[in-house]
């Protein structure tokens, strides 16, 4: 091979060999171009979590543990001359009405005839505004007259308890007004939060509620009854800790045409304005499932 032959060759080769190295450079970079991104992990930020409606709105909330849901869906339940009427098969459903003083006079014996099995009946309260307790007037005539007929009987006392003694002060006033009575159903605590601004439980916070009906409910299964706990969808799920209530009956206000509240009851008030023969006022209606 010539000089000149050899020259161009040392020049030509490196040429080449930078060639390849840029052609290898942009094939790594196309190819690391090309190549699938890893698809980003999805986090589920409601895991753990159930969809309900609180009252007031659908939102997102963990449940409480060792709390059984619901048994109940709308398929269980349809409408029967107006009036919401269980048809599923686990459950026996009783229809009630739960009435004060504000009620009287009662018919009872029509009351009966029109297809009411039970009456939860208000033994008594204290006032939002003083806080001091008062007996219902027609407590003792109501008992008597739906015993008489076989309404099954059990009893609420409207509380505004602020504090556990307070609330064992209203038990004690509630085991006062049934004086050793014999009744099939529980001593519910009613404690509501009035849209007053006199009311002394617009303060309370509600963290608070579930020692104070922890308290109520000791003193009246201490006094030989089944306590309960009656509550609409907002103290259902924001106040009471069902964990630490699981012995006591579950009666809930959930107006509607079943009742969706997450946890299981053993009442479901389903209307503030039923009719009934013999009140001549609206009064509420009640369902109670009896488990078969």
């Amino acid at each position: 091979m010539s000089t000149v032959q050899k020259r161009k060759t040392r020049r030509i080769l490196p040429l080449y060999i930078a060639g390849g190295v840029i052609v290898l450079v942009l094939l790594i970079a196309v190819l690391r171009a090309c190549r699938a991104e890893p698809v980003p992990e999805i986090v589920d930020p409601h895991a753990g979590q159930v969809l309900i409606n609180d009252g007031a709105n659908e939102v997102w909330i963990t449940p409480a543990e060792g709390i059984d849901p619901s048994p109940f869906a709308a398929e269980d339940f349809r409408k029967l001359d107006g009036l919401p009427c269980y048809v599923g098969s686990d459950h026996t459903a009783l229809q009630g009405i739960d009435i004060s003083e504000f009620q009287s006079p009662v018919d009872w014996d029509a009351v009966k005839a029109d297809g009411i099995d039970f009456a939860i009946l208000r033994c008594g309260g204290r006032r939002y505004g003083s806080g001091t307790l008062y007996g219902d007037d027609a407590f003792a005539e109501n008992l008597s007259g739906a015993s008489r007929v076989g309404i099954q009987v059990g009893v609420y006392f409207f509380s505004q308890a602020i504090t556990p003694a307070e609330a064992e002060e209203e038990a004690n006033a509630a085991l006062d007004a049934l004086d050793g009575c014999d009744i099939a159903l529980p001593v519910f605590f009613d404690w509501e939060r009035p849209a007053d601004d006199t009311a002394r439980t617009q303060t309370l916070e509600l963290s608070a509620l579930t020692e104070i009906a922890q308290a109520f409910c000791d003193t009246i299964r201490a006094g030989g009854y089944t306590p309960g706990i009656y509550f609409n969808r907002q103290l259902g799920y924001y106040a009471y800790d069902w964990a630490q209530l699981k012995d006591c009956a579950r009666w809930v206000a959930d107006p509607g045409d079943w009742p969706d509240f997450y946890y299981g009851v053993d009442l479901w008030q389903y209307s503030f304005d039923g009719a009934v023969d013999g009140i001549g006022i609206r009064v509420d209606r009640n369902m109670m499932f009896i488990e078969k």
